[in-house]
């Protein structure tokens, strides 16, 4: 075999961009338990909505790097 990476090893690149979805997954999804509760105040719950678009909008633009 010529190459010293086993065929399972990821890259740097992809090993951080799984790092940072893991991180996105633990903010979008508290933000997105607390948009299910009906206790939340209007204002607050334009704040997580602003967290979940930003979530999504991060985890396209990693998405977008290690394809690249």
């Amino acid at each position: 075999m010529g190459s010293n990476r086993l065929p399972f090893e990821k890259s740097p690149e992809i090993q951080q961009a799984v790092e940072i979805n893991n991180a996105l997954a633990v903010i979008l999804g508290n933000a997105q338990l607390l948009l299910l509760k009906n206790t939340v105040a209007p204002e607050d719950r334009a704040k997580l909505k602003a967290i979940e678009q930003s979530s999504f909008r991060i985890q396209g633009l990693v998405e977008r790097l290690i394809q690249d």
